[in-house]
């Protein structure tokens, strides 16, 4: 199990190594919800390293190395959001989404383990990576965190910092002893 999110009062949903399970905490209940159709063209198809429940109640799930999928709560209706920018010996090359969090305006923001930052438009309903001038085209980003109306996240030792409604992207330098 790599994510764990409440789904309701007394439930949880899982991104684990078999799909999605849904956790009931009262009576301990199990039920999963295995990603049979992309397990069986991508060996690890089934393995959701992160999960994210929007405001409207969507969720968005990550396989690893599968792209951006969404699903409702009941886990039966799956589909394919994005799959990559990059493109790897004339093949597509899928993301690989390590964390995602929500903005106040209701876009969602995801960090991507080769791609860095990628930004979501809850309203055009468009990805796009809009740090590349700054970061470059391929950037690690493991997590996302959206406090006080910035997001943050971080590669290697850099932490980023920026305004979600502007764009406006800064390195929080640290002082050179914490730099290791």
């Amino acid at each position: 199990c790599l994510s764990l999110k409440f789904s309701g009062s007394n439930t949880l949903k899982a991104g684990t190594s078999k799909g999605v399970a849904d956790i009931n905490l009262t009576n301990h209940k199990v039920t999963f919800h295995p990603l049979d159709f992309l397990a069986k063209n991508f060996i690890s198809g089934n393995f959701i390293t992160y999960l994210l429940k929007d405001k409207n109640n969507v969720w968005w799930l990550f396989p690893w190395r599968y792209g951006i999928w969404i699903t409702d709560s009941s886990c039966r209706n799956f589909h394919q959001e994005f799959n990559n920018f990059l493109v790897e010996n004339d093949r597509p090359k899928p993301l690989v989404i390590a964390d995602a969090a929500e903005d106040k305006n209701g876009n969602l923001w995801f960090a991507d383990l080769d791609e860095g930052i990628i930004f979501y438009n809850s309203k055009t309903h468009t990805f796009s990576k809009p740090f590349t001038k700054w970061l470059g085209e391929q950037n690690s980003m493991s997590q996302i965190l959206f406090y006080r109306d910035q997001c943050f996240s971080f590669s290697g030792t850099d932490i980023y910092t920026w305004n979600p409604d502007n764009f406006q992207i800064e390195k929080i330098n640290l002082p050179s002893q914490n730099d290791k």
